[in-house]
């Protein structure tokens, strides 16, 4: 249970000290739409090439050690950010958060699939730590405790690491820098996560500050989020038995209908009623997320450079992600319009997913 609950401790710890961080620089810090964009786009870019370039060191020099180096350093970064009182210190805090978090999640999740611990429920607990964290984050009003109880949570996630027993045999590896062949391999499911990922993240970027705006409380906002990860750790726990692939394009699929849900819930004037389209997205990130991190794991003698490469393309559509939904938000006046363009972006995702399996590029069948 080590792995698991050190899963379940970061993704606590980390889920916690981000979700408020758009309401705090918005209400607290005056910053604009497109200014959260920026912020939450920085955090995307250092933790995009935190996770490329500590996967592959992680192949080529043991997963142990960026794994006890990167929690331990997490605890710093994210205490830090306690400290932040403008704007600008925040993004320079989120950035140095990013790069701290990278470093870590693909020697963990190689870790998982190497002493042969199924994927599907190991990664499930991380969804566990995610509710526990928000709705601890919303229970805990002030933001300076949110960040020090996150930065306790890795610490603790540290010590536990301690006690992990090295990998037997490990096979150490020499990725170069620039991986061609791992890439090509995995590349229907990099590209369409990459691109629905980004309309998912533009309406991550501003969905806790929509919510806000239609009279929730903090509180109220964490147990929303904890209806999707607690849903998220019931679905993960049970996908280890479907086919990856079929459980990748199913979460595509659902993907597109959760995003017009999204959409739909203005037309209600209660926010309580995101609970459902919180769930449906717990459904699709569930099967997209376990789906895609067994195919590749399954298919690269270099799990933790291919498993950190899915967190580089989830970290890029974080860079890109909340700069279009800052636009598009400030532009439209709503946050809506961009709810239903993110459902449009996702089926562009399926078309090119399904062109390259059709084209013979190694997609799972």
């Amino acid at each position: 249970m080590r792995i698991q609950t050190i899963q379940m401790l970061t993704n606590a710890g980390g889920f916690a000290s981000s979700l408020f961080v758009p309401i705090l620089l918005r209400k607290e810090m005056g910053a604009d739409d497109y200014t959260v964009g920026v912020i939450v786009s920085l955090f995307g870019a250092a933790t995009f090439m935190s996770q490329y370039m500590f996967g592959r060191a992680a192949d080529n020099r043991g997963k142990r050690l960026f794994l006890l180096a990167g929690l331990v350093i997490s605890a710093l970064a994210v205490a830090m950010q306690a400290l932040a009182q403008t704007a600008a210190q925040m993004a320079v805090a989120r950035f140095l958060v990013g790069l701290a978090s990278g470093i870590y999640p693909p020697a963990l999740l190689a870790y998982t699939y190497i002493s042969k611990q199924e994927m599907g429920k190991s990664v499930s607990y991380g969804s566990l730590g995610w509710g526990v964290g928000t709705f601890v984050a919303g229970v805990i009003a002030a933001y300076w405790a949110v960040f020090l109880a996150s930065g306790v949570m890795f610490f603790l996630a540290f010590l536990i690491a301690l006690g992990l027993p090295p990998i037997k045999d490990e096979k150490l590896h020499n990725v170069p820098l620039f991986p061609k062949a791992i890439i090509k391999r995995n590349l229907p499911i990099y590209s369409s996560l990459l691109i629905r990922h980004a309309g998912a993240s533009a309406i991550w970027a501003t969905l806790p500050i929509y919510i806000s705006q239609m009279g929730a409380s903090n509180l109220d906002i964490g147990i929303i989020y904890a209806c999707n990860a607690l849903t998220q750790f019931v679905v993960m726990y049970n996908l280890d038995r479907m086919a990856s692939g079929k459980a990748y394009l199913v979460g595509l699929v659902l993907s597109a209908f959760t995003f017009v849900a999204y959409g739909l819930v203005e037309r209600t004037n209660n926010y309580w009623y995101f609970v459902v389209p919180q769930m449906m997205i717990a459904f699709s990130w569930s099967f997209m997320y376990v789906g895609a991190l067994r195919f590749v794991a399954e298919r690269n003698a270099e799990v933790a450079t291919s498993t950190g490469h899915i967190g580089a393309v989830i970290a890029l559509a974080g860079i890109f992600g909340p700069l279009i939904g800052g636009f598009v938000s400030g532009w439209a006046k709503n946050y809506t319009t961009m709810m239903f363009l993110s459902a449009g972006i996702t089926v562009v995702a399926i078309g090119i997913f399904m062109m390259q399996k059709r084209n013979g590029n190694p997609a799972p069948s």
